[in-house]
């Protein structure tokens, strides 16, 4: 039978090629084998643009090209409704104030992470995970009739 986290399947993005088979390591080792990875955002937001799910997409913030304080904005703009989990080699600080740049945008955040990211420590943050339930979180509102509501 299959954990919770196990059913998984995350986005890594990341420019450092050697970071991305660590974490995607350390996914596996705690029983997650659905993994992407993209060195590049354009080609991470491209794969969410033609219908792939992620559940969970783990984000540096320094990458060329495309930060990922852009692929966060470009996720909110799409309205990316899985987690979000900010990783970097900068200061608690950054990261931080990143976090809070992707909450107030609306973005799932489930924390952050500085490199080197550990099999425990990714296992604690996906743990926090919770599906979305109930569709879109702007799915409209059905009109009630006036005796629907007083029933």
């Amino acid at each position: 039978m299959l954990t919770d986290l196990q059913r998984l399947n995350i986005l890594i993005l990341d420019d450092d090629e050697f970071l991305l088979d660590v974490v995607s390591m350390n996914l596996k080792r705690i029983g997650i084998n659905k993994v992407t990875i993209f060195s590049l955002g354009r080609d991470a937001l491209d794969a969410i643009d033609s219908g792939l799910h992620y559940d969970v997409i783990i984000v540096d913030l320094n990458m060329p090209v495309m930060d990922g304080i852009e692929v966060l904005r470009k996720l909110a703009k799409r309205e990316y409704a899985g987690g979000i989990l900010l990783f970097s080699g900068e200061d608690v600080r950054i990261l931080k104030t990143a976090q809070n740049l992707a909450s107030a945008q609306n973005l799932y955040v489930l924390g952050s992470l500085c490199k080197p990211v550990s099999s425990d420590d990714l296992q604690e943050k996906l743990a926090l995970y919770k599906p979305p339930t109930g569709g879109s979180l702007h799915s409209p509102i059905e009109a009630v009739s006036c005796d629907e509501l007083r029933a």
